[in-house]
């Protein structure tokens, strides 16, 4: 991995990966780093945090490995992440949306990172329910996407993606502009996804945890979000009104300060981004 693949915002050249609590942004589905460039970015920069964003592999220009995106593996994302933070002198806080999320809990026990925060969390049988009222509702675009291969007829159009991943009230203009953004995704890692096969969510005691969910999400239910919560042991909050792409939302200002007041509470100690012998920060 390439210093470039990690989006950088703030700090001098050269110093770019030594900040003490530098935050990792992790994209889900359909997304890159430009997802967190629109606000989020800004916003902590000018609260003096260190703001950073993964391009996945075949996401936001970034190449791809040796199998083309059709066939990446959750496994590969994980490794994405892993070595991302291996970059950094300082374990970063993770912020994870919808897939980043289970990335994010995937690699918990691997990374151990200072704290956690999982915005509208996905996970296998999450995904399975989603796709299940996807069907439901599309069941030609289900057909054609398993026809081709390809995860894209889920969000193709505006229509279609607006219904994924905005509030109903969110201005048609803006939903046009991100969904043109959007991009094809792994159909393995949907597969993978559906068959909950390959990586498992982990745990880490050492790791503050925040769950937040979107009050008018469509993808990803209020149950769901609370069962990840409660997996950690903690109770999940909710911004109602709000779609599934909640650092886009035209409210994304509230979710973005109430992460930065959470990550105020925790003041996380600087934890070196060095694996202990036990501890690989890298899938083989």
């Amino acid at each position: 991995m390439e210093a470039n693949d990690v989006k950088v915002v703030g700090g001098p050249p050269g110093c770019r990966f030594d900040a003490t609590s530098p935050i990792l942004f992790v994209h889900g589905m359909w997304h890159a780093a430009w997802c967190w460039n629109e606000h989020f970015f800004d916003y902590f920069e000018r609260r003096g945090l260190a703001a950073h964003a993964l391009n996945l592999r075949g996401h936001g220009g970034r190449l791809l490995g040796p199998r083309s995106l059709r066939w990446t593996s959750l496994d590969d994302y994980v490794h994405d992440l892993c070595e991302a933070v291996s970059l950094f002198r300082n374990k970063p806080v993770l912020v994870g949306h919808s897939l980043g999320c289970l990335l994010v809990e995937i690699c918990l026990d691997r990374i151990r990172p200072p704290a956690a925060v999982l915005l509208a969390p996905t996970r296998h049988d999450i995904f399975r329910r989603s796709t299940v009222g996807f069907l439901q509702r599309h069941p030609w675009r289900c057909m054609e996407l398993i026809l081709r291969g390809s995860m894209r007829p889920v969000v193709a159009t505006p229509t279609l993606g607006h219904e994924m991943l905005f509030a109903p009230s969110h201005p048609a203009d803006q939903v046009r502009l991100y969904c043109s953004r959007l991009q094809e995704e792994s159909f393995r890692v949907a597969t993978e996804l559906l068959l909950g096969i390959g990586p498992q969510p982990t745990t880490s005691p050492s790791t503050r945890i925040l769950v937040l969910g979107a009050g008018a999400d469509r993808a990803v239910s209020r149950n769901a979000v609370e069962s990840v919560a409660t997996a950690h042991g903690h109770q999940a909050e909710f911004f109602e009104g709000m779609g599934h792409d909640m650092m886009l939302d035209p409210n994304w200002e509230a979710v973005a300060s109430r992460i930065v007041h959470w990550l105020g509470q925790q003041a996380p100690r600087p934890t070196s981004a060095t694996p202990s012998p036990d501890t690989p920060t890298t899938v083989p």
